[in-house]
C-alpha cells in the first residue's frame, strides 16, 4: 500500500503529521458513515465481470467507503481524492484491515492520468454531482479495458429519512445552526440523470439498480455522522458544539429505550460500459 501525490506542492509528509479539526472530520466520516451493502458490492463485481486479476478505480474516494470492499474482489484499486486528510484517514484504516492492494492518490482526477486500458471497473461514490460530467466520462474511457465499465454510486443520507427519529434531529440542527435541517442535504443526484449523461457520452448497456439496507444506528452513531458533515461539524458550531451534541442525545433518546434508532438505508448505482 502506497500514497502519491498528484498535486504539485504538497509535502509528501504532510497529511500523516497533521493534526487539525478537518482530519478529526475524516476520521468521523470514515467511521459514522454507514458502509455500502454486500449486495450491492456483490452485484457490482458481477455486473462488471471482475476477476482477481482486474485493477479497478475509485474517483473521490474519500475514506474508501467504497475502495475497501472492492479491494476484496481484484488485484489492485486506485483510490484517488484532493483531500489530504481523507486519504489519510483512508490509509489509517486500510493499515488496521490489513489491506495491502490498495494505491492511493492524492489530488484531482481531473489532472491526473493514467495509462489505457488500465482498470476494468471505474466508480464513482457521492460525489458525481461535483464534476464536469461529460468530461469526466470521456477522459475515464481511455483508462478502461475493452469491455470496461463505469459505475455511478450514490447513498440517501440519514436525514432524508422519514422515521419519527429524523424529524426530531433535523429540528435540533435547525435550533443550533439556524438553518433547515430538512434542508441541509440535497437528495443525490437521480438516476435517470447519471443515465442520460452516460448514454449521452457513449456508453452502453446503461441501467441504475436499487438496494435497501436495515440500519441500526447507537445514538452516539448519529452525533458522530453528523460531525462528519460540512453544517455540524465542530468547527462550525464552535463552542455550541458540545452543547448541540447534549441536545441532540436528549432529544433521541426516547425513540431509542434499548438504545438503538433504526432505519431502512437505500443505495443505487447506475452503470455503463465503454
Amino acid at each position: 500500500m502506497r500514497i502519491e501525490y498528484c498535486v504539485p506542492g504538497i509535502a509528501p509528509d504532510l497529511p500523516l503529521r497533521q493534526i487539525s479539526t478537518t482530519a478529526e472530520m475524516a476520521r468521523a466520516y470514515a467511521r459514522y458513515r454507514p458502509p455500502v451493502p454486500p449486495s450491492l458490492i456483490a452485484d457490482l463485481i458481477a455486473r462488471a465481470g471482475i476477476i482477481r486479476s482486474d485493477n479497478l478505480l475509485d474517483i473521490a474516494c474519500g475514506p474508501g467507503r467504497i475502495t475497501f470492499p472492492l479491494a476484496a474482489h481484484c488485484a489492485s484499486v486506485t483510490g484517488i481524492d484532493m483531500e489530504p486528510e481523507m486519504v489519510a484517514a483512508a490509509q489509517e484504516e486500510a493499515a488496521i484491515r490489513h489491506l495491502e492492494n490498495i494505491t492511493w492518490k492524492i489530488g484531482r482526477v481531473e489532472e491526473t492520468d493514467f495509462a489505457p486500458g488500465t482498470f476494468r471497473l471505474i466508480a464513482v461514490g457521492d460525489a458525481f454531482h461535483r464534476f464536469d460530467q461529460a468530461a469526466l466520462l470521456e477522459k475515464v474511457r481511455t483508462w478502461l479495458t475493452q469491455g470496461g465499465a463505469v459505475a455511478i454510486l450514490r447513498s440517501h443520507d440519514t436525514l432524508t429519512g422519514t422515521e419519527p427519529w429524523h424529524e426530531v434531529a433535523r429540528g435540533v440542527i435547525t435550533k443550533w445552526t439556524g438553518k433547515d435541517g430538512a434542508r441541509l442535504t440535497a437528495p443525490p443526484q437521480a438516476a435517470q440523470e447519471c443515465e442520460a449523461v452516460l448514454k449521452e457520452s457513449g456508453y452502453r448497456d446503461v441501467a441504475s439498480f436499487t438496494f435497501t439496507d436495515p440500519y441500526s444506528w447507537s445514538i452516539e452513531a448519529v452525533v458522530g455522522n453528523l460531525a462528519s458533515t460540512s453544517f455540524c461539524a465542530p468547527d462550525v458550531l464552535a463552542d455550541a458544539a458540545d452543547d448541540f451534541a447534549a441536545d441532540l442525545r436528549r432529544a433521541l433518546s426516547s425513540f431509542a429505550p434499548d438504545g438503538v434508532l433504526r432505519e431502512t438505508l437505500t443505495f443505487n448505482y447506475t452503470f455503463g460500459v465503454a
